[in-house]
């Protein structure tokens, strides 16, 4: 069941925790993507209660009322979800843009990160990715089998359009990756060696002008590598995670 984050009557954000263990909260891509399209991870539910969050305009919550998704306005709903969860501390998960916007909670909030999994950030200009990429989904797995599309299908669900033509006005342009190079937290960069966005050198790359970055580039998996190499993922997750505890 969903929990919904509200503030002033509005419904900012919404949650749903999966799974058992030390928490880890989520943030999907798109933007304009909602929790679902994270699944449970892999498997990673074994060992994290996952709070898959659906933040401004996705799945349960509201749209904003500026009409505005820029990073730092996602990085301020996703403050709003740890203050409703009541921790002092959290250890976050993002992948794509969800990867940037927790970068940029991490920059605003340090002193509230344990530890960052920064998964698939787009390293690569967009602009460049979009000009080489085939038509739909097809690149964004390694192989897109029956396992890729059935995840598609079961996990994408519908992005919020506005959210993501907001994006293309405003910050697609940027050089996306640049405000990590400011984060101080623990991190781990972690990406498929085949990945359209970043991959194998752009993401170790990255990760060496980092302050304190772990990285890892798992082999035979391409943007969702929790769908192409789950257990891999999950290990490695795990393993960087467990230095970390909440």
């Amino acid at each position: 069941m969903k929990q919904i984050v509200t503030v002033d009557g509005r419904r900012i954000a919404a949650y749903e925790e999966l799974g058992s263990g030390p928490r880890l909260v989520c943030v999907p891509g798109g933007p304009g993507y909602g929790g679902e399209q994270l699944g449970n991870l892999g498997g990673l539910d074994a060992t994290r209660r996952l709070v898959l969050c659906d933040l401004r305009g996705a799945g349960d919550s509201d749209d904003p009322v500026a009409r505005t998704w820029a990073v730092a306005d996602y990085a301020r709903d996703l403050e709003q979800v740890r203050i409703h969860l009541g921790l002092e501390q959290i250890a976050i998960m993002g992948h794509a843009h969800g990867a940037l916007t927790a970068a940029r909670y991490a920059l605003d909030h340090p002193d509230r990160v344990t530890a960052l999994v920064l998964d698939a950030v787009p390293v690569r200009r967009i602009e460049d990715v979009d000009a080489d990429s085939s038509q739909g989904m097809d690149g964004y797995f390694a192989k897109y089998d029956d396992r890729a599309r059935r995840y598609v299908s079961e996990h994408m669900g519908q992005i919020q359009e506005d959210a993501l033509a907001w994006f293309w006005d405003n910050e697609a342009s940027d050089d996306l990756a640049a405000p990590l190079l400011d984060v101080k937290v623990p991190t781990l960069l972690i990406d498929g060696s085949k990945d359209p966005t970043g991959g194998d050198t752009p993401t170790r790359e990255l990760a060496g002008r980092m302050h304190d970055c772990a990285v890892a580039v798992i082999k035979g998996a391409s943007h969702f590598p929790w769908v192409d190499q789950p257990r891999l993922y999950v290990d490695v997750v795990e393993e960087f995670l467990s230095k970390f505890p909440v």
